[in-house]
């Protein structure tokens, strides 16, 4: 496991942690975060609904640009495994909102939402669905180009925090989203590493052939005996 795997197990750990009181104070920070009728009108509102709507397709654009600049890097099994993951995030966030089945906080408090408050049920809020699938997407960025961290995080971050400054969703479900979408997206990468032996999960080099080259050393000349 590569620095970059562990600091993504890392940081879906954090945000797990973080849910807990995210979830115990969850009306507190709603309302906080959440646009009221009052500030709908303002820049930051404008700037936060697209982002909080469509952020995702940003992160897709980045992984697609992400495809183009490693394929002969890494090869289809890496590559593949960056377009299987926001679909196996967005399988397991499915399958915790059928089980948990929260109500959205839009109609829970009656709030005026910048976007029409989904009907639960049968759209649950936990986790956040748009989270899960940015936090994918930005986690297979980070695992084939590490240099495009600071990006991929912003977008991901950006993505979540409009899903509760829209009114949709609570910031638990949030942080919630990016916990299943990491560790989805690590857990899907690792299989096809089991399953189709691309040795770049193990190394973390650029190629998925093998180890990284060793650089040959030249054998050690045999002391002469002096006559």
């Amino acid at each position: 496991m590569n620095r970059v795997q562990q600091s993504l197990w890392v940081g879906a750990i954090v945000v797990i942690f973080l849910a807990v009181p995210a979830y115990l104070l969850r009306d507190v920070l709603y309302h906080a975060v959440a646009f009221t009728t009052a500030t709908q009108e303002t820049w930051w509102a404008a700037v936060i609904y697209p982002i909080g709507k469509y952020g995702y397709l940003l992160i897709a654009v980045l992984g697609a640009v992400t495809l183009a600049a490693t394929w002969r890097a890494y090869g289809w099994k890496a590559e593949t495994a960056l377009i299987v993951s926001p679909f196996v995030a967005w399988g397991l966030n499915w399958l915790f909102k059928s089980l948990v089945r929260e109500e959205r906080p839009c109609a829970v408090y009656q709030f005026p939402s910048m976007v029409p408050c989904p009907s639960t049920p049968p759209d649950w809020s936990w986790p956040s669905g748009h989270s899960a699938i940015a936090a994918a997407l930005a986690t297979s960025v980070l695992l084939l180009l590490p240099r495009l961290w600071p990006l991929a995080a912003a977008l991901a971050f950006l993505q979540g925090y409009g899903r509760v400054a829209l009114g949709a969703h609570y910031v638990h479900d949030v942080l919630s989203g990016w916990a299943v979408g990491i560790i989805g997206t690590l857990l899907t990468f690792y299989l096809f590493s089991v399953f189709f032996g691309f040795s770049w999960w193990r190394y973390g080099v650029r190629s998925p052939e093998g180890p990284p080259e060793q650089t040959p050393q030249r054998p050690k000349r045999p002391h002469r005996l002096e006559d």
